[in-house]
């Protein structure tokens, strides 16, 4: 709860700076959606801003629309991590008819350099609280990912980044 409070704290000053509104209710439901990293939060709060366009205000209708399409992205990295190929692209055909392609590959990306950080990570030390302070996630985030991460090489992690980034570049 106390920490809780201090992220709120720094969301509505982040708020502020960014000439956005933000109730402290619904920081509350961004933090449930989104967790305590506060670099994830500040990129939310950038996207959110830019999909509440031309308005200034973030409802929570907002946060709970953004977090269902990143739900539906991170269906299909699990697909990728399960080497599901044809499941995969359907699920990516589908989530690109309603979302921008450029937003998908974004969110892909982030989490290809969350996955290859926590993998190089894992090389040094298996304690997931140890790494979730460097990365500055959850250390049960980290520790799920690290679960979903144990049989997937870091070659495998560098390839996905470099052709997310040819993706992006392409586009």
């Amino acid at each position: 709860s106390y920490e809780t409070d201090k992220i709120i704290q720094w969301l509505m000053k982040k708020v502020k700076e960014k000439k956005i509104v933000l109730s402290v209710e619904n920081a509350k439901i961004l933090l449930n959606y989104v967790g305590c990293d506060l670099r994830t939060l500040d990129n939310e709060l950038e996207k959110l801003k830019t999909y509440i366009l031309p308005s200034n205000e973030i409802k929570a209708d907002d946060i709970i629309t953004l977090s269902q399409d990143n739900e539906d992205a991170f269906k299909i990295l699990d697909l990728w991590l399960k080497d599901d190929k044809v499941k995969m692209l359907e699920e990516f055909n589908k989530l690109i008819v309603k979302d921008a392609p450029e937003r998908v590959i974004a969110l892909f990306e982030t989490t290809a350099k969350r996955w290859l950080r926590i993998k190089l990570e894992s090389e040094y030390s298996s304690n997931s609280q140890e790494i979730a302070k460097i990365i500055g996630a959850h250390p049960f985030v980290i520790q799920k990912e690290m679960e979903k991460l144990r049989s997937i090489s870091k070659e495998k992690l560098l390839n996905l980044r470099k052709n997310l980034n040819e993706a992006e570049f392409q586009m």
